[in-house]
């Protein structure tokens, strides 16, 4: 920063003291000014910190808040984003069939943009759902509708499973998801669940 002065009346000089004054003055008006301007910022970082609180409360609002039971099974999930808000996506509900669906997704990308990517992708993907179809038929519509969303180089991993708690049968697709492992203790014996297609967005 700077101060200009004119000239002093009757066009005298400024003293030594005239400078030191000033000197003094700029030093205090500096201080004032750089204070205002730090709790200016401190109220726009609180207003964005409670911006974001806002969202990550409508955000948790979209998942599964208690765990669902029955008599042969008990499914609940967890969440923690490195940041206030961001692209991971879990959910799970009981069909009118009695099936038990499930999906586990990862928007590409972190904060704000992936956290707007998922609450869509949450919307389309239950209106998908709610038509009795295999997984894999569920996720190649859903995969069209986000590939409206999302922007060229952005993506979704996104997997998707069915079990029928009468037959044990489990029914799923994989969208490029890190695949999810199936373990039965009973039998001894754990597999990778890796069979679908690429990530959804890429191609419609």
């Amino acid at each position: 920063g700077f101060l200009a002065f004119g000239s002093k009346s009757l066009n005298a000089l400024y003293t030594q003291e005239d400078l030191s004054h000033l000197s003094d003055f700029s030093l205090q008006a500096g201080s004032l000014l750089e204070s205002r301007l730090l709790y200016k910022e401190s109220l726009q970082r609180k207003r964005t910190e409670t911006e974001l609180e806002l969202a990550r409360t409508i955000q948790n609002g979209l998942l599964p808040s208690e765990p669902l039971e029955s008599d042969c099974f008990v499914i609940a999930g967890l969440q923690e984003s490195c940041r206030k808000v961001g692209g991971d996506y879990f959910d799970y509900f009981m069909r009118s069939d009695g099936t038990l669906s499930f999906a586990l997704a990862d928007v590409c990308g972190k904060g704000i943009p992936a956290a707007l990517h998922m609450t869509s992708m949450r919307v389309a993907f239950r209106q998908e759902a709610e038509a009795e179809d295999l997984p894999h038929l569920v996720i190649k519509r859903l995969n069209k509708t986000v590939s409206t969303l999302v922007a060229t180089g952005q993506f979704i991993c996104f997997f998707y499973g069915m079990w029928n708690p009468e037959t044990g049968i489990l029914t799923y697709c994989n969208a490029g998801s890190e695949p999810p492992i199936l373990r039965n203790p009973t039998r001894g014996y754990s597999q990778t669940l890796r069979k679908g297609g690429p990530v959804l967005g890429v191609a419609d």
